[in-house]
């Protein structure tokens, strides 16, 4: 749980609350909230974007508390920073980057609108060793099995 709100209070500066309880058929059930100034719940987490915001959270928190045990080491997010603002982009991209040098191996996809505006004294928000594969519909190379369109 601290690790889930630490993250969200990163990316967006608010604090975020994770219960778990069980449901009627014994599972575990998980809801994730973001709190105002002063501690009670807000409707932001029901929006689409936070929502997204709050499972990468979840599953990175998850994968940090199992760092010592015999768990998964990455974490697949697909348009990680789509309908962010350009702060919250760059500070999740801190915290991605910071849980990648604890051991876990996020893999991300984007498009290229949806990186953070840089300065051209800013340089470029990847470097080359951060980028695995780029994707293009030009030919079969930039497809991510390399096969013909159908």
């Amino acid at each position: 749980r601290v690790f889930f709100s630490d993250i969200i209070e990163e990316v967006i500066a608010r604090k975020a609350l994770l219960s778990v309880s069980p449901n009627q058929s014994g599972h575990l059930e998980f809801k994730a909230e973001i709190l105002d100034e002063s501690g009670n719940a807000t409707s932001a987490d029901l929006g689409h974007t936070y929502r997204k915001l709050l499972c990468i959270a979840f599953d990175l928190a998850v994968l940090r508390a199992h760092l010592d045990g015999k768990f998964p080491r990455f974490v697949f997010h697909d348009g990680v920073f789509e309908s962010l603002d350009d702060r919250k982009k760059d500070n999740l991209l801190a915290v991605i980057r910071q849980y990648a040098d604890l051991g876990i191996q996020p893999v991300i996809t984007l498009i290229d609108s949806d990186l953070p505006v840089r300065g051209e004294k800013d340089g470029p928000v990847f470097d080359a060793s951060e980028i695995v594969l780029t994707l293009h519909d030009e030919n079969e190379q930039g497809r991510l099995f390399k096969i013909k369109a159908w």
